[in-house]
């Protein structure tokens, strides 16, 4: 019995801190900072691994769709482009439109002026000079063949909202049928996308768990070692590590 004592004391004594205070606050200190660059090193080894590029969703879905998907994009990539163009003409148009506008405004305005010079010499008795007629003649015709143009533009407007509603609705058509089309490919491909981060989580953890059952055995070998604190640090920072993982 007095020998179990005798050992017990011995162990306790062991495991006794021993220096001075600030001694050992330093060597916590090291070894906090030793844990800390050991969770740092193995996570630029895991980077490394995350490297490992994941199958790009194009490709995938390219390999895996038949010829009427095929199509169908294509369908819909051409109606994306015709809508991009109809929006610059009916932009473009729009804008002319506005400058005809403006453009109409002043020459009614010149109009009512010479109208308003015609009613005074009228009521004058003055007959208006050959240049003022000339004038209001040129304004008018001016004015008509601006409006004709303008109806003209609204024509064209019409016509090109009308072509971009259909075409709107077409590639909607076409968009839905691709989007049915491509689900099953979808589920394919994430179910896919599991499996890959499943494989690199498990490359991940072959190289951590031999790391974390060497500071295991070492923390269990030799309890009272000098390095003990090192193996501690090393092996919480790999079970945090595996953890994140």
């Amino acid at each position: 019995m007095s020998a179990k004592v005798k050992t017990h004391d011995q162990r306790k004594k062991a495991h006794r801190p021993k220096g001075p205070w600030l001694n050992r606050v330093f060597i916590g200190m090291l070894t906090f900072c030793f844990g800390l660059l050991t969770f740092i090193f193995e996570g630029f080894v895991l980077r490394d691994i995350e490297t490992i590029r994941q199958p790009d969703w194009e490709t995938y879905r390219s390999q895996r769709s038949d010829q009427s998907l095929s199509e169908l994009q294509v369908r819909s990539s051409e109606l994306g482009r015709q809508l991009a163009d109809l929006d610059r003409q009916i932009k473009r148009q729009e804008a002319e439109q506005r400058v005809l506008q403006d453009g109409s405004r002043n020459l009614q305005e010149t109009m009512q002026q010479l109208v308003e010079l015609q009613r005074l010499s009228i009521q004058k008795e003055v007959a208006m000079s050959e240049g003022d007629q000339a004038n209001l003649s040129t304004a008018l015709n001016q004015f008509l063949e601006t409006q004709t143009r303008y109806q003209s533009f609204n024509k064209q407007l019409q016509d090109q909202h009308e072509t971009k509603r259909l075409a709107e609705d077409e590639k909607r058509s076409v968009d839905d049928q691709v989007q049915q089309a491509t689900a099953p490919i979808r589920r394919e491909y994430d179910q896919e996308i599991r499996q890959f981060r499943m494989r690199l989580a498990l490359y991940q953890l072959l190289v951590l768990i031999p790391l974390l059952l060497a500071s295991g055995i070492l923390l269990l070998k030799r309890p009272q070692s000098g390095y003990y604190p090192v193996f501690l640090a090393f092996g919480l920072a790999t079970l945090f590590k595996c953890y994140l993982v």
